[in-house]
């Protein structure tokens, strides 16, 4: 037997052989897929791979909680915007738009702006006291 002849053997004998193997793992997974079809096996994939992100998400918030607190702070603070605006509106004795749903007023003359200065600084010098709205 020439050098090509044998080569020629050995090569058919190795593809036989991972043929075999391949027919073997073929029926393998379609005795696996028959057990559990592939919508079982992708609820499965998908819930391991949600525990895995929601354990990673918890050791997260462990290492960092002041981040957290202060995310979760500032979004407290922005769903209450419209009510703190409006207690500080009531509080200075200004008219804060936080909406942009009016139209712009006009520039204040100094001398309202001296006056509105004139309160704050009273407001906060004596806080106790009732203040007549101007």
């Amino acid at each position: 037997m020439s050098a090509v002849e044998r080569r020629f053997l050995d090569d058919k004998t190795m593809r036989d052989a991972a043929r075999a193997v391949f027919d073997a793992r073929l029926v393998q997974v379609k005795t696996d897929l028959a057990a559990r079809g592939v919508g079982g096996r992708v609820a499965d994939q998908l819930g391991e791979e949600a525990k895995v992100g929601f354990d990673y998400a918890v050791e997260v918030a462990k290492t960092n909680r002041s981040i957290i607190a202060g995310t979760i702070a500032a979004l407290v603070l922005w769903l209450i915007r419209h009510p703190l605006v409006a207690a500080a509106n009531e509080l200075l004795g200004t008219d804060i738009d936080i909406d942009g749903d009016r139209e712009p007023e006009a520039i204040p003359d100094s001398s309202s702006v001296e006056r509105w200065w004139h309160r704050l600084a009273h407001k906060v010098r004596h806080p106790l006291e009732e203040h007549d709205s101007d």
